[in-house]
């Protein structure tokens, strides 16, 4: 299993602890502070050959940094606790 996957069920069997609901609503609330700037990506053909300024936009990077920060169960523990 990866690293998100291995989030992902961490996510499910922990679903009616406090953090891990506030984790999720958090991550609802950067979807939606973040959803016109990552709109963009809708506009990719080919993932390869796209112009690096819509594929590294502001909205896509900031959800994929917290995704990262959650899967990785070190510094999900340093900055969130759990």
């Amino acid at each position: 299993m990866n690293a998100y996957q291995n989030m992902f069920y961490e996510f499910l069997q922990n679903g009616t602890d406090r953090r891990y609901l506030a984790a999720v609503r958090l991550l609802e609330e950067l979807m939606e502070e973040n959803r016109e700037a990552g709109k963009i990506i809708r506009r990719v053909g080919s993932w390869h050959l796209a112009n690096r300024n819509v594929t590294h936009n502001s909205g896509r990077i900031t959800m994929k940094r917290y995704l990262s920060v959650m899967a990785n169960q070190a510094l999900r523990k340093k900055y969130f606790g759990f």
